[in-house]
């Protein structure tokens, strides 16, 4: 079960700290999904200028981000 709070921490967090880990993990491991999921976070994020909560745009869309709406759990 995903809490509010989980969400809350990767917007904080950001996407580049969820990129640079999940780099390193796929060096370290040699783990191809990590390389996945690193490139993903790439292209789909850092390349596209949405790094998260510092531009508005990431993971959610802030100043509002919909892990704040009561229904999140239901959507």
């Amino acid at each position: 079960m995903t809490r509010k709070r989980d969400w809350r921490i990767a917007g904080i967090a950001g996407i580049t700290t969820a990129y640079n880990i999940t780099l390193a993990k796929a060096n370290t491991t040699g783990n191809p999904e990590f390389k996945k999921l690193a490139c993903l976070l790439k292209t789909e994020y850092l390349d596209k200028g949405k790094p998260g909560r510092a531009t508005g745009q990431g993971f959610h869309t802030y100043p509002n981000p919909s892990f704040e709406s009561p229904n999140f759990r239901n959507q």
